[in-house]
């Protein structure tokens, strides 16, 4: 069985900060102000971006650029699970025609008292086939009983 899983985002916003605390309350998230479009990019308070030129020490009056202004990549990302189910063991209640000649089922092996075999849980009580008893018949029923008394 496939199952895709495509997921794709548009890149989110993010906010451009100079880095430097300006008027000093200890917060480092100072935003620039637009710098001209001529600007000097190799001025120290100039830097020059794809989202445009900046003014990283804004002079009272200069316009702030506003929250969220630059804009992260979008995203794609693909996925491919491939599964396949495996099926073992067989049904919990076999009739006698389907099973192999020979062969007693879980029911068969009730009504004569035999004991339930390997990993079958329960009493060990009576041949009851708990935890591997294997009991065969009443000889073995009867020295668990005596065992108990």
């Amino acid at each position: 069985m496939f199952s895709p899983f495509i997921v794709a985002n548009t890149g989110p916003p993010f906010n451009i900060t100079t880095g430097r605390d300006t008027n000093l309350d200890r917060q480092y998230n100072e935003r620039p102000s637009f710098a001209a479009a001529g600007a000097d990019c190799n001025n120290v308070n100039i830097r020059c971006t794809r989202f445009g030129n900046f003014n990283l020490v804004p002079n009272p009056g200069e316009t702030i650029i506003p929250r969220n202004f630059g804009q992260a990549p979008g995203s794609l990302s693909v996925n491919m699970r491939i599964s396949r189910t495996f099926g073992f063991g067989g049904e919990a209640n076999r009739s006698a025609s389907s099973g192999q000649a020979g062969q007693k089922t879980s029911t068969e092996t009730a009504k004569r008292g035999e004991g339930g075999g390997a990993g079958r849980g329960g009493p060990m009580i009576a041949g009851g086939g708990g935890m591997g008893s294997g009991g065969k018949g009443p000889a073995d029923r009867g020295a668990a009983v005596a065992a108990l008394r």
